[in-house]
């Protein structure tokens, strides 16, 4: 898949080798810094994803990144199919091109494409919500219950949580009750 200089790749977790680890690693420490801790270690935070999109430039850096797994969350007693979306980032030299939206317009097709889910989902800081909501992702007003990574006890996250209509539309979407996300988050 390429766009321009840039290619995007869409690779299974099982299929990474060493070394896309590492060059996912070095772009989460740097767009993470207060995270860094984690990233040097792992290239991921949280849940193991299934996959990995990215786009890199033509020396095969990778300058944005998410990642994606499977799952069936509890929308007030409702299951709901869903791609849980996590590691959202783009290199701190490459910030402001566009270059997310460019991701977040990769993601849409992806996901309708190759996916049966419903509905993306993700929890992502108040500073970046408006953001997601200009790439078409919609804020939820309803109380998300989250696994701590720690404690491991269930609780109320404290995150703006989106939701992108992949196979249904925000029409159909469940707005009353709790969501409970079953497990960690993304």
């Amino acid at each position: 898949m390429t766009n321009s200089a840039y290619t995007y790749r869409l690779i299974a977790e099982n299929d990474l080798t060493p070394d896309d680890h590492q060059r996912i690693s070095d772009l989460l420490v740097k767009a993470f810094p207060r995270h860094a801790h984690v990233f040097k270690t792992v290239s991921y935070d949280y849940t193991q994803p299934e996959y990995r999109l990215w786009m890199e430039d033509e020396q095969g850096t990778i300058i944005a990144h998410l990642d994606l797994a499977h799952r069936l969350i509890d929308v007030d007693g409702i299951d709901v199919p869903t791609i849980g979306i996590g590691e959202v980032a783009t290199h701190p030299d490459y910030q402001g091109q566009g270059l997310g939206r460019m991701l977040m317009d990769k993601l849409k097709v992806i996901l309708r494409e190759q996916f049966t889910a419903d509905y993306g989902i993700l929890l992502c800081g108040e500073s970046v919500a408006g953001y997601y909501e200009r790439v078409g992702w919609h804020r939820l007003d309803q109380p998300v219950y989250e696994q701590d990574l720690h404690t491991r006890e269930i609780h109320i996250s404290h995150e703006p949580a989106m939701i992108l209509p992949i196979h249904k539309t925000i029409d159909e979407w469940h707005t009353e009750g709790i969501i409970d996300i079953r497990g960690l988050p993304w």
